[in-house]
């Protein structure tokens, strides 16, 4: 499963987030998001670990 990312400043970022089923991943983005944290963490392969400002973000779409 991959994390595409577009900014709101015109980069763009894509992230193997294989170790999530993608309807969890989507409801940890919104429980984060809705617990007022500005950002967002998604752990990765190899303790890849992605940290993201949520006010930055344009577009993220969760895809398989």
């Amino acid at each position: 499963m991959q994390v595409k990312i577009d900014f709101k400043n015109g980069n763009r970022t894509v992230f193997n987030a294989d170790c999530y089923d993608p309807n969890d991943l989507g409801r940890d983005i919104i429980q984060q998001i809705a617990n007022g944290n500005h950002f967002f963490y998604i752990s990765g392969y190899k303790e890849d670990q992605l940290i993201v400002d949520i006010q930055s973000i344009q577009s993220l779409i969760i895809s398989r």
